[in-house]
């Protein structure tokens, strides 16, 4: 049993913070080509605009590249952590880095809707609208990345360590999500419409 709550309350607790790194990504660069940006807890409103498309691209890319960043470096940790740790069970390390790499599931997402409802505002799709391509075919390139560092990264984890504390791991990051865009709406009356 604690190999599925554990690695769920951690979920809870991390995967606000991930998302609120991806958004402080966005709220950098916007204030660095100076479009006036306004921070929400779930996402960041351009209130200015960009003055360039340049300034926009980079924009839209600064959350995807700040998960990207993210996942790498919990693959890493993973990596480096299975050197030590051997056949030995899972510890606390192995999950917060797991869920670090399974921030890459958002790539996967992006795909997924990007195939499903067209252009809708993923940072993906909206980048790869921005080169001219169709609004898939960058989130499915992200997404056949994010599919080889995830297996590869689940594959570090001992056997027995694997799909029970995943599930719970995703489980916990519906569930952390979930609280976090309750809190917003309790706190402020605002929820995010896309």
């Amino acid at each position: 049993m604690k190999k599925f709550v554990y690695p769920c309350l951690l979920a809870i607790l991390l995967m606000p913070v991930l998302i609120f790194l991806h958004e402080c990504g966005h709220f950098v660069v916007a204030s660095a080509y100076g479009a006036g940006p306004e921070f929400r807890l779930t996402h960041v409103i351009i209130a200015d605009g960009y003055k360039t498309e340049f300034g926009r691209f980079c924009g839209k890319a600064a959350g995807p590249l700040v998960d990207a960043l993210i996942a790498v470096g919990g693959f890493l940790w993973l990596r480096r952590r299975h050197g030590v740790r051997g056949d030995a069970p899972a510890g606390l390390p192995d999950w917060v880095a797991t869920i670090f790499v399974l921030r890459a599931t958002d790539s996967i997402l992006g795909f997924v809707v990007a195939l499903t409802r067209g252009a809708v505002p993923l940072d993906g799709v909206q980048m790869s609208v921005m080169l001219g391509w169709p609004p898939w075919l960058l989130p499915g390139f992200f997404a056949v990345l994010a599919l080889a560092l995830i297996t590869t990264a689940l594959r570090l984890l001992p056997r027995g360590s694997r799909l029970l504390p995943v599930v719970g791991i995703y489980l916990g990051a519906v569930l952390g999500v979930t609280a976090e865009i309750a809190a917003l709406y309790l706190c402020t009356g605002y929820f995010p419409d896309a």
